[in-house]
């Protein structure tokens, strides 16, 4: 019974078609993909693409720079800086931490001495 539903079935010849042309379609375009001259096309089109986009993206740059600015955001410039300056403290902490361990290391030793 259930064969002669499907042999029935109106929608099969372009289920088969369907088919057929998906995967017509699929094998073209993967051989489109592979060539060299669509890699090349492609890497102009991108080439031109960041050409001329560079002075879009250098105003955008400056006006979110400058809306940071307003609304008293710190930006990544202002960011790195504060990095900087907090590995710099940091550096001299330590440098005083190993100056206190010396110091002590040799009052320790002066106290020996003296005892």
């Amino acid at each position: 019974m259930h064969q002669i539903e499907e042999d029935l079935d109106p929608f099969k010849f372009w289920q088969t078609i369907r088919d057929i042309s998906v995967d017509t379609w699929l094998k073209m375009i993967v051989d489109l993909l592979n060539t060299k001259t669509y890699a090349k096309t492609t890497s102009m089109m991108l080439n031109s693409y960041l050409l001329f986009s560079l002075p879009s993206q250098q105003i955008l740059e400056k006006l979110i720079i400058h809306a940071l600015a307003k609304a008293q955001t710190p930006t990544r410039k202002d960011i790195n800086k504060l990095a900087e300056e907090l590995l710099s403290v940091d550096t001299k902490i330590d440098n005083l931490s190993d100056e206190l361990k010396l110091l002590r290391e040799l009052l320790l030793t002066k106290n020996q001495v003296k005892n």
